[in-house]
């Protein structure tokens, strides 16, 4: 849920289900980690070494940061974040604009007055008197994150447009996302006039709404991320009117796929990953009634480990403690690997003018189809051709 009751990081969520706050303070929920968001954090701290030490992701490969290991992949996609905060610098510098620069920068939101509402940390921010406000933010995860008027990057604006004391002059909010469809960098430009009036006229009502009991408003943009969505009557009530099917016969089974109508499996797909995250939930909910000792479930439930693969201990690659080295040269043991593409662009451009860049980079760089799956129609990925996928069986 973030640091505050009302944290920009969950706004999708308390802007558009007002009562979502409260209900899980009074049930006493919090957000669970999960190790999705463990690599995002630890790309972001990633960013962060990079952009104030003037390193490239890619010297960090093979070292640890918030116990990940920094993989090329990882680098690669920290990569993307680096070089576009600071091409954008390099741009003001080269016209002679003045602009500060800060990577982690809280954004205080104690101005408004509101209750919950503290602030939260922005990724990046640039500041140019001359050419504006520009608030950047990474986003790891493979759900696509809609840049235009997102309440996460508008809350950051409205905050450093009061940090900087900024009357008039244009806005940028950039999103930043290598594993998501669409375009991996994508920016809404707007005001600080359109900022302000959104704050007066969105923000503020929204938030002070929360105070109260609030209005509940189950939907997918809502109840994704929100800690209460295994707990919600609300949002199961919307899930059985809107996507369950009324089973004929027996309760307990489930119809024959070919039995389904069109419009039910299209109800399926559509709400189909709420329907997951929900059961989700309740399963970690009493995996955590069972790890506080709960009775209730005995006889039908139980707690198991995972399975898991080997892996080497830390000391298998010490040279000095490991008997690996005993019996095997050091080449046997470890292998080399290329440099993350990103990089490999950087030296090559050094190097070549822009058309040997590109032919070079036509010849040895590819990006592999990925696995066909069904998807909503508003997804941003392009659809694909039938026709092309038939030519090619």
């Amino acid at each position: 849920m973030g640091h505050s009751k009302l944290a920009p990081s969950w706004s999708k969520t308390w802007m558009t289900c007002t009562a979502a706050p409260n209900f899980c303070e009074k049930l006493g929920l919090k957000s669970e980690s999960s190790s999705y968001a463990n690599l995002g954090t630890a790309v972001h701290a990633l960013i962060e070494q990079c952009l104030k030490n003037n390193r490239c992701p890619a010297d960090y490969i093979g070292t640890e940061i918030c116990n990940y290991e920094v993989t090329s992949d990882m680098a690669e996609d920290a990569t993307i974040m680096v070089n576009f905060v600071r091409n954008l610098c390099d741009e003001y510098r080269k016209h002679g604009f003045e602009y500060e620069c800060s990577s982690e920068i809280y954004a205080d939101l104690t101005f408004l007055g509101i209750d919950g509402m503290e602030g939260g940390t922005v990724d990046c921010c640039i500041y140019a008197p001359k050419l504006g406000l520009h608030i950047i933010d990474y986003k790891n995860g493979s759900v696509y994150v809609d840049e235009v008027c997102n309440s996460q990057l508008m809350i950051y604006a409205v905050a450093m447009i009061e940090k900087y004391k900024i009357c008039s002059g244009s806005v940028e909010l950039s999103i930043v996302q290598p594993n998501a469809g669409g375009d991996v960098i994508r920016t809404y430009s707007t005001t600080v006039a359109d900022v302000n009036a959104w704050k007066y006229k969105v923000l503020i009502p929204k938030a002070k709404e929360t105070l109260s009991d609030g209005t509940f408003c189950p939907s997918e943009s809502a109840c994704k991320w929100c800690p209460a969505h295994g707990n919600c009557a609300h949002l199961r009530d919307k899930l059985q009117s809107d996507a369950m099917i009324e089973f004929a016969g027996e309760a307990d089974v489930l119809p024959s796929l070919y039995t389904l109508t069109t419009e039910q499996k299209s109800k399926i797909v559509e709400f189909g990953d709420q329907i997951k995250t929900f059961v989700d939930n309740v399963r970690q909910h009493v995996t955590n009634e069972l790890l506080d000792g709960s009775h209730d479930y005995k006889g039908s439930l139980k707690l198991v480990r995972k399975n898991t693969k080997r892996r080497f201990t830390d000391a298998a690659g010490d040279p000095i403690m490991s008997p690996l080295f005993d019996v095997l040269t050091a080449d046997e043991i470890y292998k080399k690997s290329m440099k993350p593409i990103s990089e490999i662009e950087k030296l090559l451009k050094k190097k070549l003018d822009k058309e040997q860049f590109e032919e070079i980079m036509s010849e040895i760089v590819e990006k592999p189809l990925g696995e066909i799956e069904v998807a909503l129609s508003s997804d941003k990925r392009v659809e694909v051709n039938l026709s092309e996928i038939e030519n090619k069986r």
